[in-house]
């Protein structure tokens, strides 16, 4: 996720953000200013003037309320619609990828991590940005009112910024102390407390109270040193801020006395130093938050990179499978497979006992399985085909997927192309398939997912059990429809009587 990629999705939207949080700090420093000029005739009695720079006051006081409401709401939408963006950007890296998905892992992308890199990141930068405005126009106002405002300002700001790190370092070492007591105390417990039985049996628990009690003593001590430290760096922050809000006062007198400044500025200026220091220490926490997901934002930039889909259509066409020395080792199980020839067109049953390494050979072929031993090779009835991604190869697990929708929309998975051939096929096997997704029983499921794989156009279907919930009357309808078929069907099942085996070129045992 980029600031450039989020300036992209919508610029006019991204520029009024900018412009509203320069509106939002110009009115906070317009409001100090104004102020000023409100106690100056107050104080000389210019009712006039007062009540014309009282209405301006409360104007400004509106514009401080609503800009910064106005900037935040553009920056959800700003945001969201990035969201948008990037999760459609996961979703189809996912896709293209043609990875495993883990569906935790993906949740976490989609919404955990981009829940944090919205808030450190992308929250964070626009926080930076309103405070640089807030810093330039504060500056620019005590410029005008008096350089010397400016300067002592700065100096005060600076100082204000270091001297806690100057203090914090006294702070740390006074933690570290309490850290290491309270580890040697625990490391002195776990020495003598583990050998308590032979202490009590020797009667030697006056050697163990007395080491225990020094150790105790030494992390007392440890938590006394700590509390005054930090009590004595409180107390020094405390003191230190209000020496420099008197040295700004002071400094504000003696110009307001020798007629340089007007007297209203004894109001502002404490205001200023605050808006200076308090969005210096702002951007400074809000680096510290971009710095913080850098790694994660890495990380979904590589997950929403994707390689672009080319459009071509599906091409059907029988394809032949030749297995020689064919073997694949499990870290617990060696399988090896029978030298076979599948020709282009056939329909074979694959049958075995369980174990034997059916789905596996279906994983080998179907690709998902590439570290397998010996020779798989695809051909037509003229060539050997070398190009594996130019085979089309539909393969239907055992556990399918059923999204959410009616029949036909799970058969053409989305693609209106194929919708009048899903209407048909059903209509032609006479199906009851007038539910929505989760509405379907376990065995419509099935051959949901069947004649999904069937209506999209392949090469080669395997399908590895498929039937085993679908009843015997639509199991037939939906084995002679495959046998009709002009691609390869190679079908893995138990549980097939002799009438249904008839629809099949031969059966292979492995």
């Amino acid at each position: 996720m980029t600031i450039n990629a989020l300036f992209k999705v919508n610029q006019p939207r991204f520029v009024a953000i900018i412009l509203a949080y320069l509106v939002s700090s110009l009115t906070l420093v317009l409001n100090s200013y104004v102020l000023m000029y409100v106690v100056n005739y107050l104080k000389n009695r210019d009712l006039a003037k007062w009540t014309q720079f009282m209405l301006l006051e409360l104007l400004i006081s509106v514009g401080s309320y609503l800009f910064p409401r106005l900037a935040t709401y553009l920056v959800q939408q700003q945001t969201q619609d990035y969201n948008h963006s990037v999760r459609q950007g996961i979703v189809r890296s996912y896709y293209t990828h043609n990875k495993h998905v883990k569906v935790p892992e993906a949740q976490n992308h989609l919404i955990n991590d981009l829940s944090l890199v919205n808030d450190n990141y992308l929250s964070n930068f626009f926080f930076v940005i309103s405070d640089v405005f807030t810093i330039a126009l504060a500056a620019i106002t005590l410029l005008m009112i008096h350089w010397v405002l400016l300067l002592v300002t700065l100096i005060i700001v600076a100082v204000s910024i270091y001297l806690p790190k100057f203090l914090n370092k006294r702070l740390i070492n006074a933690t570290n102390r309490v850290s290491t007591s309270n580890q040697k105390y625990l490391e002195t417990l776990h020495n003598w407390l583990g050998g308590i039985d032979e202490l009590r049996h020797y009667l030697a628990g006056s050697k163990l109270f007395k080491v225990t009690r020094y150790e105790q003593n030494k992390l007392s001590d440890a938590y006394v040193n700590y509390a005054k430290k930090q009590q004595l760096i409180n107390l020094l922050n405390e003191f230190s801020s209000n020496l420099f809000s008197l040295i700004l006062f002071v400094v504000a007198g003696i110009l307001i006395k020798n007629n340089l400044i007007i007297f209203g500025t004894i109001v502002a200026i404490g205001n200023y130093h605050y808006y200076i220091s308090g969005a210096i220490e702002d951007i400074n926490f809000s680096l510290q938050g971009m710095k913080s997901v850098e790694e994660l934002n890495l990380k979904l930039k590589e997950e929403t990179s994707y390689i672009p889909i080319k459009d071509e259509k599906k091409k059907s066409g029988a394809i032949g499978i030749e297995l020689n020395g064919l073997s694949y080792n499990y870290p617990d199980n060696h399988i090896d497979f029978p030298n076979l020839e599948i020709k282009p067109g056939e329909k074979v049953l694959l049958t075995g006992s369980n174990g034997r390494g059916k789905s596996t050979l279906l994983d080998i072929i179907s690709g998902e399985k590439s570290d397998y031993d010996g020779k798989l090779s695809f051909k037509n009835q003229t060539r050997a085909i070398e190009d594996f991604d130019k085979l089309q190869i539909n393969y239907m697990k055992q556990e399918s997927t059923i999204f959410p929708g009616n029949a036909v929309d799970n058969i053409t998975m989305f693609d209106t192309a194929y919708q009048k051939d899903a209407v048909k096929v059903i209509s032609e096997l006479n199906l009851n398939l007038n539910k929505s997704g989760e509405k379907f029983s376990g065995g419509q499921k099935q051959i949901i997912s069947i004649l999904r794989n069937v209506v999209n156009p392949s090469n080669i279907l395997l399908i590895d059990e498929g039937l085993s919930g679908v009843d015997d009357a639509n199991k037939e309808r939906i084995l002679k429809y495959l046998s009709n078929l002009p691609q390869t069907v190679v079908l893995v099942e138990h549980n097939l009587n002799k009438d249904l085996k008839r629809y099949f070129t031969r059966e292979i045992t492995v």
